[in-house]
């Protein structure tokens, strides 16, 4: 996927969860960076600047923080859940773009696409801990919260150990790694490809298990645990 691509698929995305907010009020999370929905009246309540192109968003429900990647700055900002101000600004490697939280941890995960590598950064204290080199335009990431492992769309997919962050297994698709969902209950990792289909992995074997079409360069994946449902965005299917 190149960078136009990438770019405007991430614009699609925050544009279908702003609407999607509008009408499951449980989704409001998602788009906190840039307009918090109160649960109950589906109204933005603010606005909070953050950096350069905001690309990926994750909330760490554990301790109500909310996390931004801003592509053209190279930073995470830090949002305080319950004042919705920005507590501190990390600087990460170049051109961020997944972020996802392990709240088990207090860890966050940041893709620095420019720079082939995942940032590792600590809720305590807001520092960047480890940096890990994962491949080319590393752009989706996702973890499992109950296993401490962490997931990279990197081309392959990437498994790392939150324990030790190392690279443990990597993982061929046969086709370009796009981005990743992870179901925690099932241990079960899923990733869109180059081939207009979603990879299924099992995160007990590192393998994939089924693979399913979907539509025209699918994109992100959202992930209802309770009713083992996957949902994924279709870029030039508008789907």
């Amino acid at each position: 996927m190149n960078l136009s691509l990438k770019r405007s698929s991430a614009t699609v995305f925050l544009s279908l969860v702003a609407l999607l907010a509008l009408t499951i009020t449980p989704l409001a999370s998602a788009p906190l960076a840039s307009a918090p929905l109160a649960h109950g009246c589906n109204c933005v309540t603010a606005t909070i600047p953050v950096g350069s192109e905001p690309h990926g968003v994750a909330v760490d429900v554990a301790t109500n923080m909310v996390y931004v990647a801003n592509f053209f700055s190279n930073t995470l900002s830090v949002i305080s859940g319950s004042n919705n101000t920005v507590v501190a600004t990390i600087p990460v490697g170049s051109f961020p773009y997944g972020v996802d939280v392990n709240p088990a941890t207090n860890t966050i995960y940041v893709t620095d696409s420019g720079s082939g590598t995942i940032s590792v950064i600590s809720g305590s204290n807001d520092s960047v801990t480890a940096t890990i080199q994962v491949g080319t335009s590393p752009i989706g990431v996702g973890v499992n919260p109950v296993t401490n492992m962490v997931y990279v769309a990197a081309g392959a997919v990437q498994v790392i150990s939150g324990a030790t962050n190392k690279i443990v297994d990597t993982i061929l698709l046969g086709a370009g790694a796009n981005f990743i969902g992870v179901d925690s209950i099932t241990n079960t990792i899923y990733v869109t490809n180059a081939l207009n289909a979603v990879s299924v992995i099992s995160g007990a074997t590192d393998i994939v298990t089924a693979t399913i079409p979907v539509g025209i360069a699918p994109a992100f994946i959202g992930i209802n645990s309770k009713t083992n449902t996957i949902y994924v965005t279709n870029f030039q299917s508008n789907t």
